[in-house]
């Protein structure tokens, strides 16, 4: 867990933000939002920024091969990793039958009330058993069987979105900041 703000435990156990520490989510174990909002690195440069009320449950936690139970609520996956693998992703995030993958770097938001995802920026790959669809930018897919894609207006946000986009631009700034450190000597 990178951040958190709020209600937020794991298996129970709430857990409290301190700088420089952060709680590895292990297998099997189910990270809760009550009034809280937690941001999780599943590897590098891909975020997992879950809003309040939401569940998530971690099925694998090695980098290579990162899968996360998406059970209900709100979650935004956020990659900014141009090495990405297209063929190969590392992370899969499983929605009940569905199996999410985030194929470029890019932007998109899980709900299941309504059942959904939406793509802000980049692509993603939804499989369903022997359907496969890939959802582009500006789409979203409501999860069924037939897995169809339509237009939304990606600049229609919710709180989770625009919660998401401050962290990310807390991240770029700190990471700005820590990059000029260390070519100015520390």
């Amino acid at each position: 867990v990178h951040y958190l703000e709020g209600s937020v435990t794991v298996d129970g156990q709430a857990l409290e933000s301190k700088v420089g520490k952060f709680t590895e989510i292990k297998e099997n174990s189910v990270l809760r939002t009550a009034q809280g909002r937690a941001e999780i690195l599943l590897t590098p440069g891909v975020y997992l920024r879950v809003g309040e009320n939401t569940e998530i449950k971690m099925l694998d936690n090695r980098l290579l091969s990162t899968r996360v139970e998406f059970l209900s609520g709100t979650a935004i996956v956020e990659s900014d990793d141009p090495e990405m693998s297209v063929k190969d992703p590392a992370v899969t995030i499983v929605y009940k039958d569905y199996q999410v993958q985030p194929l470029k770097f890019g932007i998109f938001e899980i709900s299941s009330d309504p059942s959904q995802m939406k793509v802000y920026k980049g692509q993603a790959n939804v499989v369903a058993g022997t359907v496969r669809s890939t959802i582009h930018e500006g789409h979203d897919v409501v999860f069924s069987a037939a897995l169809l894609t339509e237009k939304f207006d990606t600049k229609q946000v919710d709180d989770l979105y625009l919660w998401a986009r401050d962290r990310s631009g807390s991240l770029s700034a700190a990471n700005l900041a820590s990059a000029r450190s260390l070519s100015q000597g520390g």
